[in-house]
Parts: C-alpha cells; sequence; structure tokens
C-alpha cells in the first residue's frame, strides 16, 4: 500500500513506459544518424562520442545514486533528459538540433 501513496511512483510508471518506447531508438542510432546526411564511415565515427558519453554519464550516475541512496530521482531524472531528446528530435528539421536531441 505504500507504493500506491508515493506519488513518485506514478511518474515512474509514466516515464518508464515512454522510455521503453523509445529504446529502439539505440537499435536504429546509426542509420538514424545516416538520415542527416552522412555517409557510413562518418556516420559510425559520429556515433561513437554518444556513446562514450552515455557509459560516463552512467558511471556518474552510479556514483552519485551511491552515494545519495536514491535510485528513484536518477532514474526519473535520465528519463526526463529522453523525453525532452524526443521531442526535440520529433518537432525540429534542424540537422544540428536533432542530432542534439539523438545526443540527449
Amino acid at each position: 500500500m505504500l507504493v500506491f501513496a508515493d506519488k513518485r511512483i506514478y511518474l515512474f510508471i509514466l516515464l518508464q513506459h515512454t522510455s521503453l518506447l523509445s529504446q529502439n531508438f539505440q537499435y536504429f542510432f546509426p542509420t538514424i544518424v545516416q538520415t542527416l546526411g552522412y555517409n557510413n564511415i562518418e556516420t559510425l565515427l559520429i556515433t561513437a562520442p554518444v556513446w562514450i558519453a552515455t557509459f560516463l554519464v552512467s558511471l556518474l550516475v552510479t556514483w552519485t545514486s551511491g552515494r545519495t541512496d536514491d535510485r528513484s530521482l536518477h532514474i526519473i531524472a535520465l528519463m526526463l533528459v529522453s523525453v525532452i531528446g524526443g521531442i526535440i528530435c520529433t518537432v525540429t528539421t534542424n540537422t544540428g538540433a536533432k542530432f542534439f536531441a539523438m545526443f540527449l
């Protein structure tokens, strides 16, 4: 019953479903970047920094969530960043903005 009384769980459920819907993005990321007009080698070189940054952010979030002993706020914050990236990617036609949104 305590779970249903926590307001954060409802936000978490909403964001988790949104995140699950957008997870296919990671499998097709090079193909999506290639639609921005880059060739195969440029596309693969452009996607590498995104995965490096993802690794570094995951290390930072893991460390800070362990130190603060609060996983839910870290998960929600990361999901919000993902949702913002999805919104930007959907509403813009600017190549730079789309790549930034894909980075998010």
